[in-house]
């Protein structure tokens, strides 16, 4: 799901600026619980079910938090 995402959005790369980030990267992201989907940490082998109603990167970070819906 992210990974789709990821075609549309086209995240950023934390590691090496300014590119895109690699699908590897945000495996890791993902790993790391960097992303939540409706309140809950996704890993990158979860599927999401349901509507999404939240979707919130980087939630512990004051300065990179970003909620999408």
């Amino acid at each position: 799901m992210i990974l789709s995402l990821h075609e549309v959005c086209q995240f950023r790369s934390q590691e090496r600026a300014p590119a895109k980030a690699s699908n590897s990267e945000l495996r890791r992201l993902l790993d790391q619980n960097s992303f939540h989907v409706n309140g809950k940490p996704v890993k990158s082998k979860d599927e999401i079910e349901g509507p999404i109603v939240s979707l919130v990167l980087f939630p512990k970070s004051k300065q990179k938090r970003c909620t999408l819906l």
